[in-house]
């Protein structure tokens, strides 16, 4: 891929995901897609409706969370139903200790992500669950990213995708199969991952729009522009489990 910024190309990545889409459901009959009803999991619901395929979408929140209402809204718009899974307090903090135990070096935001995806992993009720990850890391989702340019830009972006790749995706993966289950991840599809991996950080990014280039691809796939659009939210902070980890002493000492 020369450039990113014309039709061609567009239509290239968006061929791309449906083919890792695909791909990362090829062998399963049931399997729960983790939902936020954010960009991320949108597209990959979505392009899973086109293709004929009817994923159990769930959505995690604790009471008074915004993610269980936005995901209820999103997967009405795409015609699809949502299983909202309200959390309690007890629990998430239980989850947490146990993590922090496991893995005493995750930061506070690392340990409210890994403690959301436990949380909604030992709920699904197929072993085969898809999520979301990578979309951030390679589509420049992070607030940070809108702050730098250039080499600054190349730097950090690829510190982030590095970091998911080797400790992040496999302390996720190593938690799923502590669980019983099988996680996987299409945007980390290695056909998607080439093919953006080809693109230089600069051109990924357009002003202040976060992930511009994921969703001009998701626009190119029919999704509706309210979701293609939708503002991003981490789904620990849209659940609420950040903010109850962060109240938690034990839990934020490092």
């Amino acid at each position: 891929m020369e450039r990113t910024d014309n039709r061609a190309d567009v239509r290239i990545l968006a061929a791309t995901i449906e083919e890792v889409v695909a791909e990362s459901v090829r062998d399963l009959t049931g399997f729960t897609l983790l939902f936020s009803g954010g960009l991320d999991s949108s597209l990959v619901a979505w392009v899973l409706k086109q293709a004929g395929k009817h994923p159990t979408l769930l959505a995690i929140s604790l009471p008074g969370g915004t993610d269980a209402a936005a995901a209820e809204s999103s997967a009405s718009i795409m015609g699809l139903e949502c299983r909202p899974l309200v959390l309690s307090t007890e629990e998430v903090l239980n989850t947490a200790r146990d993590l922090r135990q496991r893995f005493p070096d995750l930061t506070l935001t690392g340990l409210s992500v890994q403690t959301s995806m436990s949380l909604a992993l030992s709920r699904s009720e197929e072993r085969a669950v898809l999520c979301g990850q990578g979309a951030d890391e390679l589509f420049l989702g992070y607030a940070h990213s809108r702050e730098l340019t250039g080499e600054a830009l190349r730097k950090r972006a690829e510190e982030d995708v590095d970091k998911l790749l080797n400790k992040d995706w496999p302390t996720t993966v190593g938690i799923a199969r502590s669980l019983g289950k099988d996680v996987r991840a299409p945007y980390l599809g290695p056909a998607l991952v080439e093919k953006v991996q080809g693109i230089p950080w600069d051109e990924r990014q357009r002003g202040r729009e976060s992930k511009w280039l994921l969703r001009e691809a998701a626009r190119k796939l029919g999704l509706a522009e309210e979701l293609a659009s939708r503002p991003k939210k981490a789904f620990q902070y849209g659940s609420g489990i950040y903010k109850v980890l962060r109240k938690e002493r034990s839990l934020t000492a490092r």
